[in-house]
């Protein structure tokens, strides 16, 4: 939220896969708050139609959107955020690309948030969230899952620390039944600097700066022009 704090009253912005606009609603709820910038209501887009469409019954502008095929005006935003969205794509010319095509969409001295997950789940000895969260899951029995068009990728096992960088996550949607077939994201784990050396290939960009936090890597960019 520091990120958003230091926006400037009135900015445009946009939510490059919005999911189910968990962030839309925490920044729509701080908007009162004195020391909150008046932002302009921010454009959300999903590749999803269902969840674009779950954003737009909470009352936000949603629209379907493949990053890589942007329909936004170039230079239109201000700000963007990008939350769990470049680790989805499967080679690193397309996460260039997609991390390219939203610097496209601010002006000149427009910022952006860019976070994927991480690697590395024990930064510091001390275990992310994530891990916590499924420790019960680390002891379960193992999830198998049909090869996807005769391409084989390591199944990850919930609650246990990432062994490969391209991975299937296992998840239930709460729609299924205990018989139904689990589903699998893909994922691309970043080790440390990769996300910073990724976003260094694009031109008429900055970074601002660069973190972990709870087992994610995060990078602020400006683009410069």
């Amino acid at each position: 939220m520091n990120f958003i704090k230091n926006l400037s009253d009135y900015s445009l912005g946009a939510d490059f896969g919005c999911g189910n606009g968990k962030y839309l609603v925490a920044i729509a709820k701080e908007a009162s708050n004195s020391d909150f910038p008046k932002l302009m209501p921010m454009v959300a887009s999903d590749v999803s139609f269902n969840l674009a469409k779950i954003v737009r019954d909470k009352g936000f502008d949603t629209t379907v959107v493949d990053i890589l095929d942007s329909p936004f005006r170039l230079g239109i935003f201000d700000f963007f955020l990008s939350i769990a969205v470049v680790h989805h794509f499967c080679t690193e010319e397309r996460r260039r690309e997609a991390v390219a095509r939203m610097i496209d969409s601010l002006r000149p001295g427009g910022v952006g948030l860019i976070q994927v997950w991480a690697k590395d789940q024990y930064k510091d000895s001390q275990p992310a969230k994530y891990i916590k969260k499924h420790k019960e899951e680390a002891n379960s029995e193992t999830i198998s899952l049909e090869p996807l068009n005769g391409m084989h990728l390591p199944i990850h096992k919930g609650g246990t620390s990432f062994k490969y960088s391209d991975v299937l996550v296992p998840f239930k949607s709460k729609s299924r039944t205990e018989s139904d077939v689990n589903s699998a994201r893909y994922y691309h784990l970043f080790e440390e600097g990769e996300l910073e050396a990724l976003i260094k290939c694009i031109p008429h960009v900055n970074i601002l700066e660069s973190f972990y936090e709870q087992g994610n890597w995060f990078a602020i960019v400006q683009r410069l022009q």
